[in-house]
């Protein structure tokens, strides 16, 4: 399937260590029989809710990758100025940064052309401008550990502010990139070793103080700077892209054939 012989051995060390993902996403069948035996019965989101968080997991290069640290869970870093695991990095805090730099840019935009743009709606942009502040202050604030911890309840509260700006900041992506023809074809395999291959360039490979792929030793504490962010972003956006596209893939062959030939009026 066009995986190179390192792409190989990591894929099955990584179902080793994963036998409950091998079963998913090595094998279609084991795949359709999950869907099948949930696909029936009355609560459908556990099905949602699993695939797209299975599938999703391995476009995160640090789900796909390791150098010994347990996917950068063991490599400890400051991200502005915040100690953050890069593991954790790359789950979410990243990504709250680009979110807070989508804003930014969004409320620049209002305040220059709102009133030639919008000059019925102006009596809103004040608001939407406090809505703004809010959220960046969110993003700003938030607990990087409150993207896999379950969140305290001031942490949940910004999540659900932020979340309110996902689908602006979806939007966006659809504009600054191109959705490529590659990302609807190929195995989970084959995603699986892309993103192998951008943890070992990208995210190991651009820490300061390298200067090639997935180095063998990183100091205790890594600071990251501006200069890698600023590399991450683009490859946090166009991994998200991917994603949503290949999950689309997913429901549309797998949970399709298992609707097929519902009869029930449950389907």
């Amino acid at each position: 399937e066009g995986l190179t012989k390192r792409q190989v051995i990591f894929i099955q060390e990584y179902y080793k260590k994963n036998p409950e993902r091998y079963k998913l996403y090595k094998e279609a069948s084991g795949r359709e029989a999950y869907l099948r035996n949930v696909w029936g019965k009355a609560d459908k989101k556990d099905a949602v809710k699993f695939i797209t968080h299975m599938a999703g997991d391995i476009h995160q290069p640090l789900h796909s990758a390791e150098n010994n640290d347990r996917g950068g869970n063991e490599v400890q870093t400051l991200l502005n100025g915040r100690p953050v695991k890069l593991h954790i990095a790359w789950d979410g805090a990243l990504l709250d940064i680009a979110l807070k730099r989508f804003l930014e840019k969004h409320e620049q935009d209002l305040r220059g052309y709102a009133k030639s743009l919008y000059p019925e709606r102006h009596n809103e942009i004040p608001k939407i401008l406090r809505q703004i502040k809010e959220a960046k202050e969110a993003a700003d604030s938030l607990n990087p550990m409150s993207h896999i911890d379950a969140p305290r309840e001031s942490d949940r509260r910004k999540h659900e502010i932020l979340l309110q700006w996902l689908p602006k900041y979806a939007d966006s992506l659809h504009g600054e990139y191109k959705v490529e023809d590659d990302w609807k074809s190929g195995s989970i395999e084959n995603w699986i070793g892309e993103a192998h291959d951008l943890a070992r360039a990208e995210v190991y490979g651009k820490l300061p103080g390298q200067t090639g792929e997935c180095p063998v030793h990183l100091a205790k504490e890594v600071t990251i700077g501006e200069k890698y962010i600023d590399s991450a972003i683009p490859v946090v956006n166009r991994q998200l892209m991917k994603a949503g596209v290949r999950i689309a893939q997913l429901f549309n062959s797998t949970l399709g054939r298992c609707g097929a030939g519902d009869d029930s009026g449950n389907g």
